[in-house]
């Protein structure tokens, strides 16, 4: 019953995981799509600096994880 239990949840997480990701893409689209159509800004630099954006996200993430295995080892 307890694998049960872990399952279900396991489950309801990637579930979950699913639908932040198609919302986040679909909210990112939608973002893109108004800012080019109707803002008019130009699609070239919205895309770079989308893309920029998203490098220093993950830079920073894997900054943060160095930054704290070399805490756990002092």
């Amino acid at each position: 019953m307890h694998c049960a239990i872990k399952t279900e949840n396991a489950q309801k997480q990637l579930t979950q995981m699913y639908y932040y990701a198609a919302e986040r893409f679909l909210s990112v689209s939608a973002a893109l799509g108004i800012s080019i159509v109707v803002l008019r800004i130009n699609p070239i630099a919205l895309l770079c600096g989308f893309i920029l954006g998203q490098i220093v996200m993950v830079a920073s993430q894997l900054f943060m994880n160095i930054k704290t295995k070399e805490n756990e080892n002092v």
